[in-house]
């Protein structure tokens, strides 16, 4: 299953997070997924997982996916390797997974937006007053919350009636003033 397994050409700053493994499912070594976003869409042929920590501490070990289905909030993974609930496939469990990021590209439709893209992004409001930048994000059920922070933290839901404009190659956010959301 490589452990340890050379990266290269695949460059640890070339992978983005999109999950963790929260479980098993199943007698058959499914693991159970879940996505930092929609579930629906994902065709991985492989993950990359750090059993010794985040990029760049640990080894890396590469996962070759035989399948991938979306149940309830989660994925289903197949694991190349894996064909029962075992100590193997438990190992996996708690490990973030991480795509090339090329990878990501063409599962997006218009106006989505992956959370990696987002971290890091200038938040203003529509007259141009800076809000902060994005730090994180997180997922409440029914939307996403930006969690901007400038001395201070925010947290901006990530939903049309706030979001005005989001510009991924300039970094930049433009929000709508709304009473109450933003601390002054």
């Amino acid at each position: 299953m490589g452990e340890g397994v050379d990266l290269h050409p695949l460059k640890e700053e070339e992978l983005v997070s999109v999950g963790r493994f929260v479980g098993l499912h199943g007698v058959k070594g499914y693991l159970r997924l879940k996505p930092w976003g929609r579930v629906e869409g994902k065709e991985w042929k492989r993950v990359v997982v750090y059993p010794d920590g985040r990029p760049p501490e640990g080894n890396p070990r590469i996962l070759e996916i035989e399948r991938i289905k979306p149940h309830k909030n989660v994925l289903l993974v197949k694991v190349k390797g894996i064909r029962r609930r075992d100590e193997k496939a438990s190992s996996l469990v708690g490990l973030e997974a991480f795509v090339p990021a090329k990878d990501l590209e063409p599962l997006l439709e218009e106006g989505e937006y992956y959370w990696f893209q987002l971290i890091g992004c200038e938040v203003d409001l529509e007259d141009g007053k800076k809000v902060g930048r994005v730090a994180e994000v997180f997922a409440t059920g029914s939307n996403d919350v930006l969690v901007v922070k400038d001395g201070k933290e925010h947290l901006i839901p990530f939903i049309k009636d706030v979001i005005r404009e989001v510009d991924i190659a300039r970094k930049r956010i433009v929000i709508r003033r709304i009473e109450g959301l933003i601390e002054e």
